[in-house]
């Protein structure tokens, strides 16, 4: 297995036991450096995949407050952005059989995003 090493070992003038133990030591470094890193899980994944959830149930009013906690979260993150601004809108949608309560959320989506 090792005997592929040897023309390097031989050419550096290294005893095999050297070399084995170098790559074994650069592996562990290796290991431990990809153990070590944390399962990094950006700040408003959970309240973005809740936000997910609620708008595919049609709760748009929970949906609109979880994407407002990811965004808050994680305020440069483009994808809650977009999801909060995409909302918006139909939060006003959805309580348009209650008309003050819809113009007030209709004037909060402007608020929020004046293109839309």
């Amino acid at each position: 297995m090792w005997n592929c090493l040897e023309p390097w070992i031989t050419a550096a003038n290294l005893p095999a036991g050297h070399v084995l133990r170098s790559l074994i030591t650069a592996g562990a470094m290796l290991l431990f450096v990809f153990l070590g890193m944390p399962a990094h899980a950006e700040k408003g994944q959970s309240p973005y995949q809740q936000g997910r959830d609620l708008e595919a149930r049609q709760n748009y009013e929970s949906a609109y407050d979880a994407y407002q906690r990811a965004d808050d979260a994680d305020p440069r993150n483009t994808e809650y952005r977009a999801a909060l601004t995409r909302s918006a809108p139909c939060d006003a949608t959805a309580a348009s059989r209650q008309a003050p309560e819809a113009l007030a959320l209709f004037d909060e989506a402007v608020r929020i995003d004046p293109s839309s």
